[in-house]
């Protein structure tokens, strides 16, 4: 929902209703909910309904398009889809990939994370957005302020490359990754968030010795519950490193509006995607690397070259407020125009094909101010 809050709001409301059937822990929206929820629309709790009760109270509503946001992740209710709820089922944004086992007739993508040669391998028709399939804003996020690295026990003039993703994400093909940029960067840092359960940094710390790397170059963070922290923390470091097979998502958005260029390289499925398709909505396609040994290239070549690392961090933070990453009205004007094609299809009694949302016009300047 932090990604998704601005969108909501941007919907022009003579034109469109928007309801939410909200199945979230009410200790999320106790504890951990600063937004004004009546903004986004009209909202229903289903948490504590079976499927078909929900499913009932779905079809009550009259709506056009039931738009999932889990897929098969924890504490779902993509079985909903199976009941007829609407004239339209389509999934989005929270699991990249295809929700096979669900009657769901679109999946809002984009052509990065899901080209068309990957079409054989998907259940639902694709809906391809035109810049990016994940949306951002430029609102309620705080910009990064100017705090000293001490602050959070980083070495004050040190390089650091850096990966705040959750570390199940971790493989050992991105450790390894990792190991080889290290060993060709002489007095760089790796500053990681890594909780200390089942042992995660006593692993990577094993595995960073025993390839010849000094422990006191792996740098360890925890999660903090104050977010405009977590961004000053973010901006602090200098490159930030993409994880395989499974992207940052929120995380890269994060990194990028804290204004720290992130390092990727071209996946092979929809998860390792994802940063490619942030990165290319924000203008930043140096940052995009071929395959693992061009990215150990790039981020070594950026480790040697900090100029133009530091034209890249410029151009970034100004593009945050011309790209259409995290241009939320521009966004939601293509959403729009996907919801309104695929009911369209719907009503003149089609069956469901993949198609393309046409692009706006490219703005001509910034769609936001903003200084802090």
């Amino acid at each position: 929902m932090k990604a998704f809050r601005g969108v909501l709001e941007a919907h022009d409301k003579d034109r469109f209703e928007i309801t939410i059937f909200c199945n979230a822990d009410p200790i999320h929206l106790e504890k951990h909910n600063s937004a004004n929820r009546e903004e986004w629309g009209k909202i229903i709790r289903i948490r504590n309904m079976t499927d078909d009760e929900a499913a009932e109270t779905i079809k009550a509503e009259n709506i056009d398009v039931l738009v999932d946001l889990q897929g098969h992740t924890a504490d779902n209710r993509v079985w909903v889809m199976n009941r007829f709820t609407a004239p339209v089922h389509a999934t989005w944004l929270g699991y990249p990939g295809t929700v096979c086992n669900a009657d769901i007739d679109y999946l809002i993508c984009d052509r990065t994370v899901v080209p068309e040669t990957s079409i054989p391998n998907y259940y639902e028709k694709l809906c391809w957005m035109p810049e990016t399939f994940f949306p951002n804003d430029a609102i309620h996020r705080p910009l990064p302020r100017q705090i000293d690295r001490s602050a959070c026990g980083m070495p004050k003039d040190a390089f650091i490359f850096s990966c705040f993703h959750s570390h199940w994400k971790f493989t050992r093909t991105t450790i390894d990754l990792w190991i080889r940029i290290l060993q060709e960067t002489p007095g760089s840092y790796l500053f990681l968030i890594c909780r200390e359960r089942f042992g995660a940094r006593k692993n990577l710390i094993k595995a960073l010795t025993e390839a010849g790397i000094s422990a006191d170059r792996l740098l360890f963070g925890s999660r903090v519950n104050d977010y405009a922290a977590y961004l000053d923390r973010v901006a602090l470091t200098d490159l930030g490193l993409d994880t395989y097979p499974y992207n940052g998502h929120t995380t890269t958005s994060e990194k990028l509006w804290a204004g720290l260029p992130m390092l990727t390289y071209k996946g092979k499925n929809f998860a390792s995607r994802v940063s490619e398709s942030l990165l290319n909505a924000l203008g930043l396609p140096e940052m995009i690397a071929d395959d693992p040994e061009d990215y150990v290239r790039r981020a070594v070549h950026f480790y040697n070259n900090r100029e133009e690392l530091a034209e890249i961090r410029k151009r970034l933070e100004a593009n945050r407020f011309t790209h259409p990453l995290f241009d939320a009205d521009r966004y939601c004007r293509h959403l729009e125009k996907a919801y309104e094609m695929m009911a369209d299809r719907a009503k003149s009694k089609q069956m469901p094909d993949h198609f393309d949302v046409p692009a706006l016009p490219p703005r001509k300047g910034p769609f936001i101010s903003r200084e802090a």
